[in-house]
């Protein structure tokens, strides 16, 4: 009897909320229409925003090359342990397209957005870029500070020092930052890279950039310790190589007369040792070009950026609706809100 009369009387607080809200309908469909009205205003004063999209597998160029290396390495008389180099993880590629260095590359960019001259990326976005017109509201106080500062662009923010960036520089790396998405699967490996921008020529274009860019940074970095390597063998086996020709003529010499000081036996002697250091080091040399080889960052594009042909944002149509759900929602919060107050 008890669960049955709950039960009743829950239907009953049912039907009374339906009663309510039915009774208040008109001035739910007069808020739900204005919350709808703004709605449309916003989906209409956002500017156009277009997406292009590249996704890429960064291989593990140790599996690649090592068999090829090591086989090498094994004919020279030479071990290779694969596990002595270090990697860069995938998982920091994220952190590394949206660093300040990194970013700094694409100011000088070259974009074309359509309707407009060729201009480098920074002016493009320093100057080229549309806003809500609520967000002029919001930056009023800036932009009354800005009626005494140049509209163009500083002589000084073509020079970009790291150190000693400007203001406008800053906001453009910032900027630049937020329009820049990139997520990492660290199952998969897969490296998805979203470039949004409000043209969508400018956005295919940084898209495309970011990759070759990120291949130069990573290969930079991988690569810098055997490079650095490479350039001190190479001295050394240019120096033996020298030692080495200096030796033979030496010894050339005294097979035509026999004016030196030095006997026969310890002329040869002196000329093996140096083919044997001259040897050893173009073995080291070579080993030493393999490794800068071997460390090279290997990247398969997936899905290559491509113009899109329609604006991601804003989604008018579902701004829209959830204006209508939101306008209900409020509303109908709001009439009991009311009657609580009311009694």
């Amino acid at each position: 009897m008890e669960k049955k009369q709950k039960v009743k009387s829950d239907e009953i607080d049912l039907i009374g909320i339906v009663d309510k809200i039915w009774s208040e309908r008109r001035f739910l469909i007069k808020f739900t229409l204005i919350v709808f009205v703004i709605g449309v205003i916003i989906a209409f004063s956002l500017p156009r925003v277009y997406k292009s999209e590249s996704k890429i597998i960064p291989e593990d160029t140790k599996e690649v090359v090592a068999n090829k290396a090591n086989s090498f390495a094994s004919l020279l008389g030479f071990a290779v342990n694969n596990n002595a180099s270090m990697e860069i993880s995938a998982d920091i590629y994220p952190d590394i397209i949206r660093s300040t260095p990194y970013l700094l590359e694409f100011a000088n960019l070259e974009v074309s957005p359509q309707g407009m001259a060729e201009m480098s990326l920074y002016e493009y976005m320093t100057l080229h870029q549309k806003e809500a017109w609520w967000s002029f509201i919001v930056q009023l106080p800036r932009k009354i500070g800005g009626l005494f500062a140049p509209k163009a662009i500083w002589k000084n923010d073509t020079v970009w020092d790291i150190s000693r960036l400007s203001r406008q520089q800053r906001q453009f790396i910032r900027d630049l930052a937020n329009s820049i998405h990139v997520n990492a699967d660290k199952e998969t490996g897969l490296i998805t890279i979203d470039v949004l921008m409000q043209d969508p020529d400018v956005a295919t274009s940084v898209a495309q950039n970011i990759i070759q860019h990120l291949y130069a940074y990573i290969t930079s970095y991988r690569t810098q310790k055997a490079r650095e390597e490479l350039k001190f063998i190479e001295d050394m086996y240019v120096e033996a190589h020298n030692a080495y020709d200096q030796t033979q003529e030496r010894f050339k010499g005294y097979t035509k007369d026999y004016k030196l000081g030095t006997s026969p036996v310890t002329s040869q002697v002196n000329m093996d040792l140096a083919f044997g250091f001259y040897n050893m080091m173009a073995q080291q040399y070579e080993m030493a070009k393999v490794n800068v080889m071997k460390k090279r960052p290997i990247f398969s594009v997936i899905e290559p950026a491509m113009m899109p042909l329609n604006a991601d944002s804003p989604r008018k149509m579902l701004i829209m609706l959830l204006s209508i759900g939101l306008g209900i929602f409020i509303g109908a919060i709001w009439i009991f809100i009311k009657d609580a107050f009311v009694k």
